[in-house]
């Protein structure tokens, strides 16, 4: 069990601010229409994402785009183990 959970490096209110203004919708999506994707990810000791894979998802083109702003977002901060950073996978 991790002594300090992941989270965003920023924190979460800049985390979102970032996504909303990065999103990129896919052709003939409308942003008013709300679609989830759920994806599980791995934050590596030095805050990069690796090991990303869906859960659950509407579609091939949302996943994409969840996975683009994943690793092309702002860094996270590891979990951290006996007060060493270390890999932790989120859901």
């Amino acid at each position: 069990m991790p002594d300090s959970p992941v989270l965003p490096a920023v924190g979460w209110k800049e985390y979102l601010n970032w996504v909303t203004k990065n999103i990129r919708y896919p052709e003939g999506v409308t942003p008013v229409v709300r679609r989830e994707v759920l994806v599980s990810f791995t934050v590596q000791a030095d805050g990069a994402v690796s090991d990303l894979e869906v859960v659950r998802t509407p579609g091939e083109q949302f996943t994409a785009e969840t996975f683009r702003l994943l690793q092309e977002g702002p860094k996270w901060v590891p979990a951290r183990i006996g007060g060493n950073a270390a890999g932790e996978e989120v859901i």
